[in-house]
């Protein structure tokens, strides 16, 4: 079973990647939080977690989801979290998260996607974005193999560990707020900001977004707006946003 967690679309187009070439059953995290869904999963196959990383551990949000969900069947769980500048520490608080759960541990494998955090610098344009999606994919299926044979992913020697072990924290205590979150008046009142929202943070009052005070950063209501319309202070004015709603089709692109 494939399960992601995904802001700007990185997890979903990756877990498209795993969906077709292992043929197994794709769960959108987000819509399960969302949702408030309470339910007892159950796969044959491995568990497979595809996540971001946020400053060097999995979000926060799919850790607790994975705490409070049971999960039977295979007790295999392979994670793949995806960075644009490092996964420094990932595979430890992966490793630590899988031994609470009492999952056999196959492994983290972390490959890099294009950046979309706008809040903390500028995203990927879309030249820089394609390039890195195409090495991407390509990589990540070589490295599926190892989940059709049941083989682990190789332990990775990783940089940067203070980035995992002490800034992660303080990136929630500080940095991971909505009160900045404003929408112009090129909002059109879609609401797709609000469907998109997997803590259903937003809602719209008097034909504007409204941010409460339960926000995780994921980035996917600014980076999806249709017009550009959200802003985040005077940070984000003018940056590039990033947002993909792709997904993967081998048979497609081997007709192209």
């Amino acid at each position: 079973m494939i399960l992601y967690f995904t802001g700007t679309g990185n997890s979903r187009y990756l877990a498209s990647v795993l969906k077709d070439q292992l043929n197994d059953e794709v769960v959108s995290i987000n819509d399960l939080i969302k949702n408030q869904v309470n339910k007892t999963f159950f796969s044959q196959k491995p568990y497979i977690f595809i996540t971001p990383i946020y400053f060097g551990r999995i979000p926060k949000i799919v850790a607790d989801f994975i705490l409070c969900y049971t999960f039977e069947g295979s007790n295999k769980v392979y994670f793949i979290s995806s960075y644009y500048s490092g996964p420094y520490d990932t595979q430890k608080y992966n490793k630590e998260l899988s031994q609470k759960k009492n999952f056999e541990y196959m492994g983290t494998y972390t490959i890099q996607m294009p950046q979309g955090h706008i809040v903390l610098t500028n995203c990927s344009n879309e030249g820089e974005a394609k390039s890195i999606i195409a090495s991407s994919t390509e990589k990540v299926l070589k490295e599926i193999e190892k989940i059709k044979t049941l083989s682990p992913f190789l332990e990775e020697k990783t940089k940067g560990k203070i980035v995992s072990n002490l800034v992660n924290p303080l990136f929630y205590t500080f940095i991971a707020k909505s009160k900045d979150f404003k929408a112009n008046d090129k909002c059109i009142a879609c609401a797709k900001c609000v469907s998109l929202c997997p803590l259903n943070n937003i809602s719209i009052v008097n034909s504007l977004p409204l941010w409460g005070n339960n926000c995780t950063h994921c980035m996917a209501c600014i980076n999806s707006c249709p017009k550009e319309a959200i802003n985040y202070g005077n940070k984000t004015v003018k940056r590039i946003r990033y947002y993909n709603d792709s997904t993967y089709n081998h048979a497609q692109e081997e007709s192209m």
